[in-house]
């Protein structure tokens, strides 16, 4: 059985904080690297391997936080197909008290 999100569309108002949520934690991993010299110097450097600029990631960035909550699930609903997953569980869950 699927969880909520799978099984069906989440209230809007819940998943645009989610996507909003989202977006920050997604914003805040891309600019962690940048914050050092050693993590510019780094970032630099795999640029200049692929062939890409600063400038790339600057409009990355503004793709990524454009996205909006109707693009997400059409991309979602594209890419993921809910009957082919499976969810494994595995541990002693009686005494973690979950999954009863």
């Amino acid at each position: 059985m699927l969880g909520p999100p799978l099984a069906g569309r989440l209230p809007a108002r819940e998943a645009a904080a989610e996507l909003a949520a989202a977006k920050k934690a997604m914003r805040d991993d891309r600019i962690a690297p940048r914050t050092s010299a050693t993590g510019m110097v780094s970032l630099i450097g795999t640029r200049e391997q692929w062939g890409r600029t600063l400038l790339w990631d600057e409009q990355l960035d503004a793709k990524l936080q454009s996205l909006t909550l109707d693009q997400v699930n059409a991309a979602f609903r594209r890419n993921v197909n809910p009957e082919a997953l499976a969810i494994v569980k595995a541990g002693d869950f009686s005494r973690a008290s979950v999954y009863r």
